[in-house]
């Protein structure tokens, strides 16, 4: 909530509306023409998520924002052609999870260039609120290697068939030598959320990972979820904890495993028809 959200040029201002339009909370109306924030009549304040619609899309940069000024937009590069709909889906189709990796550091520039696109997955109500942790230290990693096996060895004591044989065959192929646990990644991704719950959390989480494999691939990078990292933390083990040791207000949202890819797959595996219910 905040005062004075919006100012207008009036004189760059053609009054087409589309700030009105697009805005979520219908916080902007049309008033004589021209643009103004609507106030909640008890508190005298506009709402606003931040999310920077209504500057993005005035064609003539007549509106500016305090939660999201039109001095820090970058403009729409028009000169990029959008993908054709079949290199979209031979992109998206061809993309998939690596599981095995080469023993090779990924630079550190590489990686903040994928979260500095990562950053832009929509999130709920634009709160945005993910601290990315990036772990590369191989005394870590391995930490998190020995937590995940013996995690992997209770959940087969506890649990039932088919997941109990899973998690016996990958625990005792780990102690046979084969990582089973990270697959060789060289690097962990995990996102972080604050302890307090963000509204629409998981969505938030799944975009931002969605952003970061599909950005991976144009980088030569492969990634895969790390579901023997994310099980233990929701269930609170400690080795796990650990290994890990996430800031103070932080809990873990989602984790992947991210680095070269050891072996270039060749074909496409089939995946089931589509379920769909038209209403």
């Amino acid at each position: 909530m905040i005062a004075d959200l919006i100012t207008v040029d009036k004189d760059l201002c053609i009054g087409c509306g589309l700030c009105a339009s697009v805005c979520p909370y219908a916080t902007i109306k049309l008033e004589d023409g021209h643009p103004v924030a609507v106030k909640v009549a008890d508190i005298n304040q506009s709402q606003c998520c931040g999310c920077g619609h209504c500057v993005s899309v005035c064609p003539k940069a007549a509106l500016d924002n305090k939660f999201a000024p039109l001095s820090a937009q970058k403009p729409i590069d028009k000169s990029i052609k959008s993908f054709s709909e079949q290199d979209a889906a031979a992109f998206l189709i061809g993309r998939r999870s690596i599981r095995y990796f080469e023993d090779k550091p990924i630079p550190e520039s590489l990686l903040l260039k994928l979260l500095d696109v990562a950053k832009y997955a929509p999130t709920g109500c634009n709160l945005q609120g993910i601290k990315f942790l990036i772990i590369q230290d191989k005394v870590i990693l391995q930490q998190i290697k020995e937590a995940g096996a013996k995690f992997l060895e209770l959940q087969a004591k506890i649990s039932t068939p088919p997941g109990q044989y899973l998690n016996i065959q990958m625990a005792e192929a780990y102690r046979n030598g084969t990582d089973t646990i990270l697959h060789g990644a060289p690097c962990v991704v995990i996102l972080l959320h604050p302890k307090e719950p963000l509204p629409f959390g998981e969505a938030t989480s799944s975009n931002t990972m969605t952003y970061l494999q599909l950005y991976a691939t144009t980088l030569g990078l492969g990634m895969c979820w790390a579901g023997v990292i994310e099980a233990p933390m929701q269930q609170g083990y400690k080795e796990m904890q650990d290994a890990l040791q996430i800031p103070d207000g932080w809990v873990v949202r989602s984790a992947a495993m991210l680095g070269y890819a050891k072996y270039e797959h060749q074909r496409i595996p089939e995946r089931n028809k589509v379920d769909v219910i038209f209403r």
